[in-house]
């Protein structure tokens, strides 16, 4: 992180590794904070870090056109931004000491954002970014795994609804695009 992505050297290929490595190491803190609770802090201050860096990864349309064109359907900016807002909302939480937050429900939701990180559609084609198709896997094998709780437990713990809720609210599709990932949750309605 703190690489400039208005920068000369900044690559197609650089953008996904960034994004990348960037999701990998929210999985790492999506594990860490289940299992060391003390490690919120730091958790926190790397979603933080992590938002701000997104914030201008989302402009990159803007900043970097010749380098983009073609390649980030116009959902892009939106979906960036819907990931800013919960990366910030879930940094304050793990910093807020008055509203402790259990492991698991802040490992599930590090892991939320870590994988809606990794499907943020950048390439020619959905097809050839294994990445992101891989993290449309997860994300369906978890929506699936939720919805079945849902369905086989009526005593459905806020946590999950929760956690489901942000997956539901980081999914939507955006009006007006036509990517692969937009287009199938017009298939699906949601």
């Amino acid at each position: 992180m703190g690489k400039s992505w208005s920068s000369p050297e900044v690559t197609l290929e650089s953008i996904l590794d960034y994004r990348v490595q960037v999701a990998k190491k929210l999985m790492h803190y999506s594990r860490k904070v289940d299992q060391q609770p003390d490690s919120y802090k730091t958790a926190a201050e790397f979603l933080t870090r992590c938002a701000e860096e997104l914030a201008r990864f989302s402009h990159l349309p803007v900043t970097a056109p010749k380098l983009l064109r073609g390649f980030v359907p116009p959902c892009f900016g939106e979906r960036c931004t819907r990931l800013v807002r919960e990366l910030q909302r879930a940094g304050r939480t793990l910093q807020d000491q008055t509203a402790p937050v259990s492991p698991k429900m802040a490992s599930l939701v590090i892991e939320i954002l870590a994988v809606q990180l990794g499907r943020l559609t950048i390439g020619p084609s959905r097809d050839k970014d294994e990445y992101a198709a891989a993290m449309d896997l997860r994300m369906e094998k978890k929506d699936y795994e939720w919805k079945k709780r849902h369905i086989q437990d009526e005593d459905v713990t806020a946590m999950v609804r929760a956690v489901f809720n942000l997956s539901f609210k980081l999914s939507q599709r955006v009006e007006g695009c036509s990517c692969i990932q937009c287009a199938r949750r017009s298939d699906s309605k949601g």
